[in-house]
């Protein structure tokens, strides 16, 4: 992954208050949702296909997107689908698009 792309991170209701959380800061703290633990992230905009067949449709009910130069160590886990980072970084809320997945039912698993 080269810096300065456009990355997204996915996450349920929870994940997108704890995230906006400090307010004109976002805050991205690894978690375990696989190993290792991380902040998971993709290149893989809302609107790929692609997206749905790799991850949990509850994950993939809120997004943010930003620019890859925010994120340290930032490290491929597998092809194109994930990228993580082991640390915790911020990104200022002005610096990112997030919101509710407007694809998410068309990406659910049948």
């Amino acid at each position: 992954m080269v810096h300065n792309e456009t990355i997204y991170h996915y996450t349920d209701l929870k994940g997108l208050n704890a995230i906006r959380s400090g307010g004109n800061i976002f805050t991205f703290k690894p978690s375990k949702p696989g190993n290792p633990t991380a902040v998971y992230l993709t290149a893989l905009p809302p609107f790929d296909p692609k997206l749905a067949k790799r991850t949990s449709t509850k994950k993939i009910q809120y997004f943010f997107s930003f620019d890859s130069s925010f994120v340290p160590q930032l490290k491929t886990h597998t092809p194109i689908f994930k990228l993580y980072s082991r640390q915790k970084f911020t990104v200022p809320a002005d610096a990112t698009t997030h919101g509710p997945n407007p694809f998410q039912k068309a990406c659910k698993k049948k």
